[in-house]
C-alpha cells in the first residue's frame, strides 16, 4: 500500500535543536563560567580583607565581639556589590536566557509533539487502513478456497447422486464426510425421515457415544418423533422449525434436552434440515468445531442439504419404482397362477365367485361400482332428504365431479345448489307413502329431454327403511321412435287404403278411356250428314243453341272428357306412387353434390322466381353415399319447392346444406332452411300426414311432406324439423352409412 504524500512530508521537517553534541558544549561553557566566579570572588574576598585588616591595624583596639561585628559588616558590605555584580547578576541574566531558552525549546517541543501526534494518527489511519485491506483480502481468500472446497465436494457428491447403483446408505456417507471436511468438525450424522413413521434414521453415524454409536449392516439408529409430531432435544430443532441453525453454547440453547451417557461433549453445535418442498426429508447435524462455527459453514451445508435432498428424492423414486415393478411382477404371477388353477378347477372358481358376489352385495364400495355400471341415473335418498348413494351416470348428470364428496347434503343443495327443495318435486310424497312411484317429466337438466322417474321404497325383511332410490331414464328416443313407429302404421294403413281406392277409381276411368276413342268416332262419322242438313236448315238449333255453337261444344265436352280421364289417371298413377312409392330402390354409391345440381336445375325458375337469397353450403369433395339418386332428387325437390312456397318476405333466403359425418347412423345430413312463415307448434306432428297442408286450397295437395316422409323411411334414414311462426323452418335428412359394402366405391 502506498503512503499518503502528506506523511511523507512529515518525515522530512527539520530536527530538534537539542543534539547531545550542543548539550555537551553547553555544559562545558556553564561550568568554565562557574570557576571564572569563584576565582574572582576568592580574588575580591582576599583583597577586601587585606584592606580591611590594613585599615584596623591603624585603630585604637576594640571588644573582641565589636571587633567581630565590624569584620562581619565589613565582609558584607565588600562582598555584596562583589556577588550582585559578579555572581547574582551573571546568575540572573543566566537564568532568563536559560529561561527563554526553555520557553523556545518548549515552542519547539510542542509543536514536535503536535507533529508527532499527527503522524502517529496518520500511520495509525494507514496502518488500520492496511489492516482492513489485508483482512478484507484474507477473508476473499477464505472465501473463494471455501467456495472452491464447496464446488469440488459438490462435484463429488453429484457423481453417486446421478449414479444408478448409488444408495442412500453411500451418498449418506460421502455427505457427512464432505460436510465434516467443508466446516472442520469432528463429529456429526446424517440422516433421512422415514415417510412411515417419520422417525429420522440415520444412515452414516460419527462415533459420538463410543461403541454405542456403532453401526454395522443393515442396522440403524433411528431419533424417534414425538407422540405431539415434533422432535426432541437440541438436533431436533431445526427438524421442527425447517431451518437451519447453529450455535456456539449448545448448553445455553432453549432446545438443550441434556446428552446421554458417555456421549462426547458437545460444545459447538450445527444443524441443516433436508427439505422437499415444505416437507422435510433428512437432517445433517455437525459438532464441535475447533473454532466457532460461523454463516460461512452454514451456508455451505445448506447448499450440501439441497443436494442430498435431491438424492433422497432420487431414492425414494426408485424404490417406488422398484416396489411397483416387484408389485406388479407379483400381481403377474399371481394372476398367472390364479388363470392356472382356474383351466384346472373351473367348479372351485365357481363356489368362489358366488362367494364374491355374495360380498359384493353386502360391500358399500362392491355396491358402487355396481351401480356406476348401470347406465340409468340411481341416486339413493334417505327420508330427510339426503343422498345416500348415487352413480357414475348420475354424477354425470347433475355434472358432479367429486360425487363422493355430496354423501349426506342434502339432494337440493348437493346436486341443484338450492338452500330450498325443488318446486313440484314428488319424492317427499312418495317417502311418505313407501309405495313405488313414476312419472314423466321434462328434463330436469335439459327440458328439451324427456324423462320417465321411478321411484323405489327401499325395504329391509318387507319393512320399509325410509330410504328411496330414484332412476331416472331417458325416454326422448323412445318417445321418438314409439312416434315414427306410429307414424309408419299410419302410412302402411294409409297405402293399403290409396291402393283400394286407386283400384275402384281405375275400373271406371277405364271403361272412359276406352270408350272415349269410339265415340270419337262415332261423332266423326256422323257430323257430316248434320253438317249437310244444318247447310239446308239455316234455323237449326239443338240444345238450345245454334248448331255452330253445338258443333263446337260437342268437341269440348270430348277434350274435356279426355282431360278428365288423364287427370284422374294422373291423380291414381300419383296416389299409387305416394303410397306404394317404388317396389324397389335402385341403391348404389352416388355423389351428392351431383344430384343437387340436378334438382337446382328443375327448380331453378321457381327459386329465382320467388327467393331472394339462396346459399349453399356443400362439401368441395364429399364422400360418395349409398343411396338412391332419384328418391333423393324427390326428397330435395319437395323440400326447396315447399321453402320457396313458404318464403313470401322481401328478404326471403333459403339456405342448402349439406354435412357428412363419420358416425354410421347419421353420416349423411342435408338440410333445408327457409325464413319463411314457419309452422305452428301444434301443427308440427301432423305435416307429414297425407292431405295435410298449411297453405290454401290453391297452394298444395298436402302430399309433398307425406311423399318425402316416405322416400326418406325408404332409404333408412329420418327427418327432423324445427320451426318457428315468423321466423322460418329447418328440415334436416339423416342418411345412415351402408352396413355392409358389397361394392366397392368408385
Amino acid at each position: 500500500m502506498k503512503i499518503p504524500p502528506k506523511i511523507l512530508a512529515a518525515n522530512s521537517s527539520r530536527p530538534l535543536i537539542h543534539t547531545s553534541g550542543q548539550k555537551a558544549l553547553a555544559r562545558s561553557a556553564f561550568a568554565h563560567t562557574h570557576v571564572r566566579l569563584v576565582a574572582m570572588i576568592v580574588l575580591a574576598v582576599f583583597f577586601g580583607e587585606a584592606l580591611i585588616m590594613f585599615i584596623l591595624s591603624y585603630l585604637p583596639a576594640f571588644p573582641t565581639w565589636f571587633q567581630a561585628l565590624i569584620d562581619a559588616t565589613l565582609l558584607v558590605l565588600l562582598l555584596s556589590p562583589v556577588l550582585y555584580f559578579g555572581l547574582f547578576r551573571t546568575l540572573t541574566r543566566y537564568i532568563h536566557d536559560r529561561q527563554r531558552a526553555e520557553e523556545t525549546i518548549k515552542k519547539q517541543r510542542d509543536s514536535l509533539d503536535k507533529q508527532v501526534t499527527a503522524r502517529t494518527a496518520e500511520l495509525r489511519a494507514v496502518n488500520a487502513m492496511l489492516r482492513r485491506e489485508i483482512a478484507e483480502r484474507k477473508r476473499g481468500e477464505d472465501t473463494r478456497q471455501r467456495e472452491l472446497a464447496l464446488n469440488a465436494s459438490l462435484s463429488e457428491l453429484y457423481k453417486p447422486l446421478i449414479s444408478p447403483s448409488a444408495k442412500i446408505d453411500d451418498i449418506a456417507a460421502i455427505v457427512l464426510e464432505k460436510s465434516k471436511h467443508l466446516t472442520k468438525s469432528a463429529y456429526g450424522y446424517v440422516s433421512s425421515i422415514d415417510p412411515l413413521t417419520g422417525d429420522a434414521v440415520g444412515h452414516t453415524l460419527s462415533e459420538m457415544l463410543g461403541d454405542k454409536c456403532r453401526i454395522s449392516g443393515d442396522e440403524k439408529i433411528a431419533f424417534p418423533m414425538g407422540p405431539d409430531g415434533r422432535y426432541g432435544g437440541l438436533w431436533g430443532h431445526s427438524l421442527n422449525t425447517l431451518e437451519a441453525f447453529f450455535t456456539n453454547s449448545p448448553q445455553d440453547h432453549p432446545a438443550i434436552a441434556g446428552l446421554p451417557a458417555g456421549h462426547i461433549p458437545v460444545k459447538r453445535f450445527m444443524s441443516v434440515p433436508v427439505i422437499l418442498g415444505e416437507v422435510p426429508v433428512g437432517q445433517i447435524a455437525l459438532t464441535n468445531k475447533d473454532k466457532d462455527y460461523e454463516e460461512q459453514d452454514l451456508e455451505a451445508i445448506i447448499r450440501v442439504a439441497e443436494f442430498y435432498a435431491l438424492a433422497i428424492q432420487r431414492n425414494r423414486t426408485e424404490e417406488a419404482l422398484q416396489k411397483a415393478k416387484n408389485e406388479l411382477e407379483q400381481r403377474v404371477k399371481e394372476r398367472t397362477a390364479e388363470l392356472q388353477r382356474a383351466n384346472k378347477q373351473l367348479k372351485t372358481e365357481i363356489e368362489e365367485r358366488i362367494r364374491f358376489q355374495e360380498q359384493l352385495q353386502n360391500s358399500k364400495s362392491m355396491l358402487q361400482a355396481v351401480v356406476d355400471g348401470i347406465s340409468d341415473q340411481l341416486v339413493l335418498i334417505d327420508r330427510d332428504m339426503r343422498v345416500k348413494l348415487l352413480n357414475k351416470s348420475a354424477a354425470e348428470y347433475y355434472d358432479v365431479s367429486a360425487y363422493h364428496e355430496i354423501i349426506g347434503s342434502s339432494c337440493h343443495k348437493a346436486l341443484r345448489e338450492k338452500f330450498e327443495p325443488c318446486e313440484g318435486c314428488e319424492v317427499p310424497a312418495a317417502i311418505s307413502s313407501g309405495k313405488n312411484a313414476i312419472f314423466e317429466r321434462s328434463g330436469f337438466m335439459d327440458p328439451d329431454r324427456l324423462e320417465r322417474v321411478y321411484i323405489y321404497p327401499v325395504r329391509d325383511n318387507d319393512s320399509f327403511t325410509g330410504d328411496v332410490l330414484m332412476r331416472i331414464s331417458d325416454i326422448t328416443g323412445q318417445r321418438l321412435f314409439e312416434k315414427q313407429l306410429v307414424q309408419s302404421e299410419k302410412m302402411a294403413s294409409l297405402g293399403v287404403l290409396v291402393a283400394s281406392i286407386a283400384h275402384e277409381i281405375n275400373n271406371p276411368n277405364s271403361f272412359i278411356k276406352f270408350n272415349l276413342p269410339i265415340l270419337r268416332d262415332y261423332v266423326k262419322e256422323v257430323m257430316p250428314i248434320v253438317d249437310t242438313y244444318a247447310a239446308k236448315h239455316h234455323d237449326l238449333e239443338i240444345g238450345h243453341m245454334p248448331y255452330t255453337e253445338f258443333r263446337k261444344d260437342i268437341a269440348n265436352l270430348l277434350d274435356n272428357i279426355a282431360h278428365g280421364s288423364e287427370r284422374i289417371n294422373s291423380f291414381v298413377s300419383n296416389l299409387k306412387e305416394f303410397s306404394q312409392l317404388k317396389d324397389r330402390l335402385d341403391e348404389q354409391w352416388i355423389d351428392l353434390n351431383a344430384v343437387i345440381r340436378k334438382v337446382l336445375s328443375l327448380c331453378q325458375v321457381q327459386l329465382k322466381k320467388g327467393v331472394k337469397t339462396f346459399i349453399t353450403d356443400l362439401p368441395e369433395d364429399p364422400p360418395q353415399v349409398w343411396s338412391d339418386s332419384s328418391a333423393l332428387e324427390q326428397i330435395l325437390l319437395n323440400l326447396l319447392v315447399n321453402a320457396a312456397q313458404a318464403a313470401e318476405k322481401k328478404d326471403s333466403r333459403i339456405e342448402l346444406s349439406v354435412k357428412v359425418r363419420d358416425s354410421w347412423l347419421d353420416h349423411a345430413i342435408l338440410e333445408v332452411k327457409d325464413n319463411g312463415c314457419g309452422i305452428e307448434q301444434s301443427a308440427i306432428p301432423k305435416i307429414f300426414d297425407p292431405f295435410f297442408t298449411t297453405k290454401s286450397s290453391a297452394g298444395g295437395t298436402g302430399l309433398g311432406l307425406y311423399v318425402t316422409h316416405n322416400l326418406v323411411q325408404s332409404l333408412r334414414g329420418r327427418i327432423d324439423v324445427e320451426s318457428t311462426p315468423g321466423e322460418g323452418s329447418t328440415f334436416r335428412i339423416f342418411l345412415p352409412d351402408k352396413e355392409r359394402r358389397q361394392k366397392p366405391r368408385i
